[in-house]
């Protein structure tokens, strides 16, 4: 069954979730903590492969994004957020427990097995505890942090904040997670279960650690940790043996009473940023695709804009840019729809079989982002850009050559040679299947970026290698402009430079479209001041005219 998309908690505040009901009456329920930052993003797939088969099993299971993370209220400038995503999952239990169940268990990854844990303390009426790969220190996760920001463009900025693969961690609350010790207090008559994998790290130490606090749990020795964590996200393959077993524990340890549930109803739409704006959780048709649609609370937008996936990244965008990015743009008048194809994040899977990896680029995407464009314009929006970074750039190029409905594409660092196919124009499937992995690797590359721009000019001729110019040509004869924003060394630009610089330059100069530089820029904009520039850049593209001042990150619910 679809998860039903709901904001939960207080009002001023709310918190954004994903409620897995069964097909059933509901004979349990389960709350799902996610880990933090990048491991967030690469175990969104199995968190909800997880949700699914407990919500097989028979329970009501509730996934959600902490206060300041994905789709939630907050910002994280100046916030200490560890309190904050403690009281979220207190918010999270207290929601199944509206929803009428009465002894909740919870599993949690991570930084959300810690936070599970802390729950707990209080809490004597829980059903059994998940512990997946459980932080059990915070100083030792603070040192984490501090690694991933290491290598974060403008990740260490020396106010005491970090920037971890552009989530942005406030002084207060690095201070906080520094002085944590999330294993003080535990009760020893939880019911727990400790999931590690072989040769994950500190296996043996976080066990010992636990005993130590007086935790004895259940230990389920299973592999896969490292296949969800230690992988880019693309690449994460759900470990289908380890979720089965960890399922079926919470499922045999947890006291099965039939609910009347879920009774309570859920509200689609909450304002925001004290009522100047709004979000709408909406589903696009025809294949029900999620989607968040943020806008000027009571006025009418004629400009609206439609935040892509890139590669398997949830429709938060990557680290959270797009949720900033959209609030930004709705207080100034822009209404903007945060999507995911299909099989990515929160949208339904396009075939009937359980899908155990992402794949970047649909072949439904262009009909999806051309839908999505359709349900803006029904919304009353006249002019629809499509905004895109890497894979979702080049997904809005291309269907903007190839495709009706878009005025705009802002596209970010997008790989304009090797367009896979997603549904729509022409695809050389035999060529483009033998060179596009080959040319993904460097040594092949440099080769091609030594044979003369003339030559490339002539395989765009002879339809084997298109040239981006080609794009850009169909798109302004469809009257679609085309911003490009490329960082300076990006790969996607040296590409550009090499095989179509001079074609590219005429269309540039033509005005059929246009090129942006940002020095300094990583491909994923996880650099915040950069990121900065770029919202800048689509606050002109997309017509926004700021209403007051306003910073993405300070607004909240």
């Amino acid at each position: 069954m679809t998860p039903l998309p709901i904001w939960f908690g207080s009002r001023e505040q709310p918190l954004a979730g994903f409620l897995h009901r069964p097909s059933g009456q509901p004979v349990g329920g389960v709350l799902i903590c996610a880990p933090f930052g990048y491991e967030a993003g690469c175990s969104h797939r199995t968190l909800r492969a997880i949700a699914e088969r407990l919500a097989a099993l028979g329970h009501l299971v509730l996934r959600f994004d902490y206060e300041g993370t994905g789709g939630s209220s907050g910002g994280s400038l100046e916030a200490e957020l560890l309190s904050g995503w403690q009281a979220s999952v207190r918010t999270g239990l207290a929601e199944l427990r509206r929803l009428g169940v009465r002894r909740p268990a919870l599993v949690g990854l991570r930084l959300g097995a810690s936070l599970a844990l802390a729950a707990s303390r209080d809490d004597p009426d829980l059903g059994p505890i998940v512990l997946w790969a459980p932080v059990t220190s915070g100083r030792r996760y603070w040192r984490e942090l501090r690694a991933q920001a290491a290598i974060t463009p403008a990740g260490v900025p020396g106010d005491g904040s970090l920037n971890v693969v552009g989530h942005h961690v406030s002084a207060a609350t690095v201070r906080a997670i520094k002085a944590w010790n999330p294993l003080a207090g535990l009760r020893p008559d939880l019911t727990a279960a400790l999931v590690q994998s072989p040769g994950w790290r500190d296996v043996g130490e976080t066990a010992e650690n636990l005993a130590a606090a007086g935790l004895h749990p259940t230990l389920l020795e299973l592999p896969g940790t490292s296949a969800v964590l230690e992988r880019d996200a693309e690449m994460v393959d759900v470990p289908v043996h380890l979720v089965e077993r960890l399922c079926d524990w919470v499922h045999d340890s947890s006291e099965l009473t039939p609910i009347e549930g879920p009774r309570a109803t859920v509200d689609p739409v909450r304002l925001l940023d004290a009522g100047t704006i709004q979000e709408e959780i909406v589903r696009i048709s025809p294949r029900g695709l999620y989607g968040v649609l943020t806008q000027p609370a009571g006025m009418p937008s004629q400009a609206g804009v439609i935040f892509l996936n890139n590669g398997v990244a949830p429709a938060a965008g990557p680290g959270r840019a797009w949720v900033e990015f959209a609030r930004t743009l709705a207080a100034e008048g822009v209404t903007s729809l945060r999507l995911d194809f299909s099989g990515i994040g929160d949208s339904p899977d396009a075939g009937r079989r359980p899908v155990r990896r992402e794949e970047p680029v649909p072949r439904s995407a262009g009909a999806e982002l051309l839908a999505a464009a359709h349900f803006l314009r029904r919304r009353g929006v006249q002019k629809v850009t499509a905004v895109g970074l890497c894979s979702g750039a080049h997904i809005s190029v291309r269907t903007a050559a190839y495709g009706s409905g878009l005025d705009g594409v802002f596209a970010i660092n997008p790989p304009l040679y090797y367009l896979r196919d997603q549904g729509i124009g022409p695809w050389q499937r035999w060529l483009w299947a033998l060179t596009a992995f080959p040319m993904s690797k460097r040594p092949v590359r440099a080769a091609a970026h030594r044979v003369p721009e003339r030559v490339w000019t002539w395989l765009d001729r002879l339809g084997l290698f298109p040239s981006p110019a080609r794009y850009l040509r169909r798109a302004a004869a469809r009257g679609t402009r085309v911003q490009l924003v490329f960082s300076a060394d990006d790969p996607g630009l040296v590409d550009v430079r090499v095989r179509a610089d001079s074609a590219v330059r005429r269309i540039v100069a033509a005005g059929q479209a246009s090129m942006l530089i940002v020095d300094d820029m990583d491909h994923s904009m996880f650099d915040r001041a950069r990121r900065a520039e770029v919202l800048d850049a689509l606050r002109e593209a997309c017509g926004a005219e700021p209403t007051r001042d306003i910073d993405a990150e300070s607004i909240t619910a």
